[in-house]
């Protein structure tokens, strides 16, 4: 008959594999999140610098340039829209993610010293 530790280390094995899986898509998912709010942050500035383009294109009465950068208003907040809409699915995922990296922390410990 097998030892049970026989049995224990590679089902050990596996579980730290699967930890080790979980941590990297954790750091996967953190980055890809950090990326994304880089990313928003450079929109927001191009948006509100198009805006202040804006208001000084209508001050001078240039209708041709306010035009212009009214188009440019629109392009940043559709990006910003898509790229807002990407950072939420990110952030989403986020959570059941570290929950189940702390879930196969226990279980790592529980082998460890159990």
């Amino acid at each position: 008959m097998e030892e049970p530790r026989e049995y224990l280390d590679p089902a050990y094995q596996d579980l730290m594999a699967a930890l080790q899986q979980s941590r990297r898509r954790l750091a996967d998912l953190a980055t890809a999140r950090k990326r994304f709010e880089h990313r928003l942050g450079q929109l927001h500035n191009a948006k509100d610098s198009a805006a202040a383009q804006l208001e000084r294109a209508r001050a001078a009465g240039d209708v041709e340039q306010a035009d212009a950068h009214s188009g440019a208003l629109m392009g940043f907040q559709a990006q910003i829209d898509a790229v807002d809409a990407e950072w939420r699915a990110s952030v989403a995922l986020e959570g059941p993610a570290k929950r189940e990296a702390a879930r196969l922390e226990a279980l790592a410990e529980e082998h460890r010293h159990g």
